[in-house]
């Protein structure tokens, strides 16, 4: 009997990506948040030495084994953005009116190719704009930072000034060192920061192969403009509102979140909406009421994940932050949305529309499809409906690309030859229905079809 990899009921119809740091990093922790639902982990790679990120890898793997789960694990690039390095003790409280030296073993560490661009009567924002200063002398080696704001502020930070500019190089010589450390270590899903354009996510596939999962973030004005190009070569997108958010006029980001998820869902493409989701929780066990109801606006606008970052690598509660962020999740009704109506471009599109429409029609609550590339599963998604997608492949990367998509549940198989009976078996067990929609090829007198059938379990 053929065995199969599958994601166990029940699971989240809007996925979780949650970010792995020192908060969370120990097996006990990753554990817990398994247990309780997450679908994909981060790795920052712009923090932490490529050591650390080895050893959680390591533990992620084991604990897959342990519990007979595969869940994809996202090393996020950190392309060409600019970042401070060390602050004595790891850590430095900012306050308002005091001075801080920028520069090599100075209270913040910087760059040298970063001191050279900043002027006298600069504002520096750091740290996604958390904390503004206000630059009051300098010299060749150093320049010195009245603070506006008071907070913490922690190494390896971003740093966003009028005057700097990124790398033209995409992916950097940073980038492809961590794209080989991946790789070497059986990652093949990549967050790439800072793109613009097609051809940068290009230049990343060929480092990492076509089976690789590559996750667009989009956090610059050219990738806004470049969007749907973006779109037609990458695998998942993700609104990046944090660096997006210092990039643009911060009040058309609510804006350009709904078109971007809107254009996502067009091109069947899974779409993540990240940066200070519950962002209070870092500090607080509870977030506020507007962190709640940005999620609920970011679900309802119809975006396929939801990712925590600073609040489960580094905050105070990151498994209660979690635990809010799915229950938000699971409190969500599908059914209060209006069901989106797309563009056919071809016909897959239009066998897409009718079986979601048929589930609709007979009240059938799953629908199973095979799938090479996930195309398929993803046009279901689109529609934000309640029924359950389960999605079966024998592509490991196609599973773990199914992974990020709404209402998804992914099924790998070793072959697809002969599967139906035991998927039908273990659809049946995990969700105790007696009927299901399928899509699949069939063949009529020797001709390739396309066929939506309602199979009785």
């Amino acid at each position: 009997m053929l065995q199969m990899q599958f994601i166990p009921m029940p699971k989240n119809s809007v996925k979780t990506v949650v970010t792995i740091g020192p908060a969370s990093d120990s097996v006990q922790m990753i554990k817990i948040l398994l247990e309780k639902g997450a679908d994909v982990f981060r790795l920052n790679a712009s923090h932490n030495d490529l050591d650390y990120h080895k050893r959680i890898i390591e533990r992620i793997r084991s604990l897959e084994k342990l519990m007979k789960l595969d869940i994809p694990i996202l090393l996020d690039l950190p392309g060409p953005k600019l970042r401070t390095g060390k602050v004595k003790e790891g850590k430095v409280n900012l306050k308002i009116g005091e001075v801080y030296t920028f520069g090599p073993n100075a209270d913040i560490e910087i760059s040298s190719s970063i001191i050279n661009k900043i002027r006298i009567g600069d504002t520096i924002k750091l740290s996604d704009g958390k904390f503004e200063l206000k630059v009051i002398s300098r010299t060749d080696s150093t320049f010195r930072a009245k603070s506006l704001d008071y907070g913490q502020l922690l190494e390896d930070q971003s740093i966003n000034c009028e005057h700097l500019t990124y790398e033209k190089e995409y992916p950097t010589e940073r980038d492809r060192e961590i794209i080989r450390f991946g790789l070497e270590n059986g990652v093949n899903c990549f967050g790439l920061s800072f793109v613009s354009s097609a051809k940068d996510v290009m230049n990343v596939r060929k480092l990492t192969g076509e089976d690789s999962i590559l996750v667009s973030k989009i956090e610059r004005p050219d990738a806004v403009k470049n969007l749907k190009e973006i779109l037609s070569c990458t695998d998942v997108v993700m609104v990046a509102r944090g660096d997006l958010g210092l990039n643009v006029d911060i009040s058309k980001l609510p804006e350009m979140q709904r078109s971007m998820i809107a254009l996502a869902n067009q091109a069947h493409k899974p779409v993540i909406v990240a940066t200070q989701m519950l962002e209070s929780m870092v500090a607080n066990p509870i977030p506020t009421r507007a962190e709640v109801n940005d999620v609920f606006t970011a679900i309802y606008e119809g975006t396929d994940a939801v990712m925590l970052s600073e609040e489960s690598a580094v905050g105070n509660y990151p498994i209660k932050s979690f635990v809010m962020l799915k229950k938000l999740i699971d409190s969500f009704d599908n059914k209060i949305i209006q069901k989106p109506t797309y563009k056919m471009e071809n016909e897959e599109d239009g066998i897409a529309d009718a079986a979601v429409l048929l589930s609709e029609r007979i009240n059938v609550n799953n629908i199973l499809v095979l799938t090479s590339l996930g195309g398929s599963a993803f046009r279901l998604s689109r529609y934000h409906s309640d029924k359950r997608i389960f999605a079966a492949t024998d592509k490991k990367s196609t599973f773990y690309r199914l992974s990020f998509g709404r209402n998804i549940y992914p099924l790998l198989f070793p072959s697809l030859d002969g599967f139906k009976g035991e998927a039908m078996h273990k659809i049946k067990n995990l969700t105790d229905a007696d009927k299901i929609i399928v899509l699949s090829d069939s063949f009529v007198e020797g001709h390739k079809a396309k066929a939506i059938s309602l199979l009785y379990l």
